[in-house]
């Protein structure tokens, strides 16, 4: 997909809710027990609204597709959209200074305007340090980059099932 070729990238899927994975030095990174990547629910907001998992402020409530839903003015919700989703980006890029952050979701195929105007909201938060080499591009698999990424994990890992329980 879209990663190909870089040993260090974020992957953001954008959808109903915000699901994510990092590769560091080519390796997929899970965290401790499979628990780590939860990019949805990176805190963006010190005492934000309620968020479905229980804690409050995180980056999905505010830019997920679920987000824009119901909101009068869809020119403002799209514009605070990238916003919520830029601030985030930028944190990302600021932990991990990736060659690349892939947005997948469904929200990455409206079009190049959509990836060009979060990229814009991401680089203008981002330490200019930490994403001098960092491209902010749309998944080469669409809204099944993720699909196919998870699939490709339970084949990899099986012949290391020590890392992952299935």
């Amino acid at each position: 997909g879209a990663g190909q070729g870089a040993t260090h990238v974020v992957f953001l899927t954008v959808g109903t809710g915000i699901g994510g994975a990092v590769v560091i030095d080519g390796k997929l990174f899970n965290g401790y027990a499979n628990r780590g990547t939860e990019l949805g629910h990176v805190p963006l907001i010190a005492n934000g609204e309620p968020c479905a998992c229980g804690s409050v402020g995180c980056l999905e409530h505010y830019a997920s597709t679920s987000a824009l839903v119901g909101d009068q003015i869809a020119k403002v919700s799209l514009e605070e959209h990238c916003d919520f989703l830029g601030h985030g980006i930028a944190g990302f890029i600021n932990i991990f200074s990736p060659q690349k952050i892939v947005i997948g979701g469904g929200l990455s195929e409206a079009g190049d305007f959509y990836i060009q105007k979060v990229s814009e909201k991401a680089r203008s938060y981002a330490i200019p340090d930490c994403a001098v080499n960092t491209q902010i591009i749309a998944a080469a698999l669409g809204n099944k980059a993720g699909s196919i990424g998870a699939a490709s994990l339970v084949f990899t890992q099986l012949s290391a099932p020590n890392l992952i329980k299935l």
